[in-house]
């Protein structure tokens, strides 16, 4: 009771799992994820796992429509590395991905964006000449994705970081694509080891009597293409789910047996199989 109380104040921690089993569930998904920097501007070069989604398992054509709005300098910038990594995806795909690059000026074609599911939003830029002085433009920035009858969009994108555009981007890629195959990535759970479970609702204090959310409740909602469910070894008597593209450990607290740790090898040694193991400074 005391360790989970401990546990339970410790919300920056479990935030912070949150955080890293969205992303590493990405990677052990994708595979091998290196970067050899060959665009025009030397921002970005598709990871070997996004190449291979766009590659190998796209049976349907994937059409994008990114709308964007022009005119402030920032913009223009995000516009040109969107555009070089949106290139990337379409040479990757061995013309299974097309993208346009659209600028909503027209009535009709403002309507087409929100349609597709983005936002119309105010986009702002401070000048360089003077303090009180600011360039403010509405408009749109987003991408809308349709891959046979499934469409999906990212609402809006900001022009003030580049970063972190192929996760999305890749996410939103694998969602459509699973849902349209009917298609999910499974991952276990190592349970009964005492370890702090994705299914526990502590990871904001209580109010009103109800319990906060889970992390497996956000994962469901972040990324519904991956399946989570938990991995009982019974003592090293039962084998992994091999059918599984990974496991993650979440804290344990009790020490894993010899004949254990046989089977989470026996299951990495099949190859493309990865184990992650969360671990913090509670216990």
């Amino acid at each position: 009771m005391e360790r989970k109380n401990k546990a339970r104040a410790q919300t920056g921690f479990y935030l912070a799992l949150v955080a890293v089993i969205l992303v590493m569930a990405n990677v052990i998904s994708f595979g091998a994820y290196k970067r050899i920097d060959m665009t025009k501007s030397e921002r970005f070069t598709l990871s070997k796992g996004s190449a291979r989604l766009v590659s190998e398992k796209l049976k349907q054509d994937l059409q994008v429509d990114i709308y964007v709005t022009r005119g402030l300098p920032k913009h223009e910038a995000f516009i040109q590395d969107l555009s070089d990594l949106m290139g990337e995806y379409e040479r990757a795909s061995n013309g299974k991905l097309k993208y346009t690059i659209i600028e909503p000026k027209t009535e009709e074609q403002k309507t087409a964006a929100k349609e597709a599911g983005l936002q119309e939003a105010a986009f702002g830029e401070g000048s360089e000449t003077g303090r009180d002085q600011a360039t403010i433009s509405r408009g749109f920035m987003g991408m809308a994705f349709k891959y046979g009858s499934e469409k999906e969009s990212i609402p809006i994108l900001s022009p003030d970081s580049s970063q972190g555009l192929e996760f999305w981007i890749t996410n939103k890629i694998r969602e459509i694509r699973d849902r349209a195959e009917n298609d999910s990535q499974k991952f276990g759970v190592i349970t009964g080891k005492e370890e702090i479970k994705l299914t526990d609702t502590n990871l904001v204090a209580a109010q009103g009597g109800r319990g906060g959310p889970s992390m497996k409740g956000i994962i469901d909602q972040a990324l519904p293409f991956y399946k989570i469910e938990d991995v009982d070894l019974q003592n090293g008597d039962a084998e992994i789910n091999k059918e599984l593209a990974g496991i993650i450990l979440t804290q344990p607290a009790k020490d894993f047996t010899e004949k254990e740790l046989r089977r989470i090898d026996q299951f990495l040694m099949e190859g493309n199989k990865s184990l992650v193991v969360f671990a913090g400074a509670i216990n």
